[in-house]
């Protein structure tokens, strides 16, 4: 997967926190199913994280999107990485997860790193 590809990253944001429980639900399974199809369609995915709160939403979005893929007969893995962004002036510093199944090709597994 090359940086350029953005159909390959997917952003976290958090949650509105006047969210409710069952609002909250609802976005953690729209980012998994987000994770589950791109993973599909294009052999591996990139969720790029800043801040507890979306690494935490992200964790729990690639545990259930590896449930999703189960049944496909696909087997989910990851890689993490530090990742820095300039947001407002500020440098930050946030979390990649790289995604893979057991049909990602070698060198789109190398690119995940990259």
């Amino acid at each position: 997967m090359s940086e350029n590809n953005e159909n390959n990253v997917l952003k976290v944001k958090a949650d509105d926190p006047n969210a409710t429980d069952d609002e909250r639900k609802v976005q953690l399974k729209r980012l998994a199913g987000a994770v589950a199809h791109t993973l599909r369609n294009e052999g591996s995915v990139k969720v790029r994280c800043f801040g507890n709160a979306c690494i935490g939403k992200a964790a729990k979005a690639i545990a259930i999107a590896r449930g999703m893929v189960a049944v496909h007969g696909f087997d989910l893995f990851t890689t993490v990485s530090f990742i820095q962004a300039e947001m407002g002036g500020v440098q930050k510093t946030g979390i990649c997860f790289g995604i893979f199944s057991n049909e990602t090709s070698p060198e789109a597994v190398k690119e995940l790193d990259s």
